[in-house]
């Protein structure tokens, strides 16, 4: 298969990814750094570059460059080029070149990296983040929307901040499915299944209340896992889906929409502190626009994947028990977060009812 051939290439994929960057003269991908301890301060600034003197930042992600959250990452990257006369450039490396999602949140404490786009990631560096991509948080977009741009997205945002984050724009994301290789329409149906989950003890504590054996792995490996067998089951949109071409190692996707969740893009706090004032508004306009660009981008987007996943054979099934999901995950989701986080937690579902 298509995907099997370039997996066994990847070397060879790297370095066609680094060269092609949408950025001119893209340095070599950095090693991972060592980890910092979750939660540790982030690394004391530098002095801030000189005014009139040029910048270069990288932006690693996860995604194939076909996907919206690439192109809303070049449109940010043309618009801070454009804004600031060429002063300032952001260079974007897409599908994993920089490392996994959680090495470029370490890289950014360190200085190898000054921006990437996550959300439920991030919760192993602020625990509140854990919010964003949490089962059953939000009931559609338009909730979503309301929290992220009212008093509990910036409470969200400033406990980012602290751990040494900043939030610029954010892209919403299709909601969460389960995929496999036979019909799941209710928790009994994954009992001791094997399946990955992204890096977020939050969504592993969740699929165990479901029933499932969950583990937590790089989407970049997901495709592999599959098909070894590693693992039978993973969750994701449909635009992962596809452009991950798990069509071709996975034959149904079940309609839990367990998930409506966001990525958000987000600089570091020592990288922007390190701007003059000049760039710094900047890259703040920068944002403002890509903001638009990036919510056309996922209206665009939600009926051409699904119509995608449609078109590669996959059994949609909507026959999916979504409230015996919920009750199963709910207790799992209060027992996993503090008090403080689940009151949180509360507070978003409420909202707006």
């Amino acid at each position: 298969m298509k995907k099997l051939l370039s997996l066994a290439a990847c070397s060879m994929l790297t370095i066609a990814l680094l060269a092609g960057c949408t950025s001119p003269a893209a340095p070599a991908a950095p090693a991972a750094p060592a980890a910092p301890a979750a939660g540790a301060a982030p690394a004391a600034d530098a002095p801030a570059a000189p005014a009139g003197e040029s910048v270069l930042w990288r932006f690693g992600h996860i995604v194939q460059e076909d996907h919206p959250w690439h192109v809303s990452a070049i449109h940010f990257a043309e618009q801070v080029y454009e804004l600031s006369n060429g002063r300032m450039e952001v260079q974007v490396f897409p599908a994993s070149a920089l490392g996994t999602e959680i090495d470029v949140l370490h890289g950014m404490l360190l200085g190898t990296a000054e921006m990437n786009a996550s959300a439920g990631t991030l919760e192993v560096f602020a625990p509140a983040a854990a919010l964003l991509d949490a089962p059953w948080a939000f009931r559609d977009t338009e909730h979503l929307q309301a929290v992220l741009d009212g008093e509990i997205g910036q409470r969200i945002f400033n406990e980012l901040e602290s751990a040494g984050f900043k939030m610029l724009y954010y892209i919403p994301r299709m909601p969460r499915n389960l995929t496999s290789n036979f019909e799941v329409n209710h928790p009994d149906d994954i009992v001791g299944i094997n399946m990955r989950v992204m890096p977020s003890p939050v969504l592993t504590a969740a699929w165990a209340g479901a029933g499932a054996s969950p583990a937590s792995m790089p989407f970049a490996e997901v495709f592999m896992a599959l098909s070894q067998g590693v693992i039978d089951m993973q969750e994701n949109p449909f635009d992962m889906i596809y452009t991950g071409s798990l069509f071709e190692v996975q034959s149904h996707v079940n309609l839990t929409e367990h998930t409506v969740g966001t990525k958000l893009f987000l600089c570091s706090v020592r990288a922007f502190n390190n701007l003059d004032a000049e760039l710094q508004s900047v890259v703040l306009e920068a944002a403002d626009r890509a903001q638009n660009f990036a919510y056309q981008a996922y209206l665009d987007s939600r009926t051409d994947f699904t119509q995608r996943i449609i078109d590669t054979g996959m059994i949609v099934n909507s026959n999916v028990d979504r409230d015996a999901f919920r009750e199963r995950m709910m207790p799992a989701m209060q027992e996993f977060f503090s008090p403080e986080v689940w009151d949180l937690f509360l507070e978003i579902q409420a909202y707006g009812q």
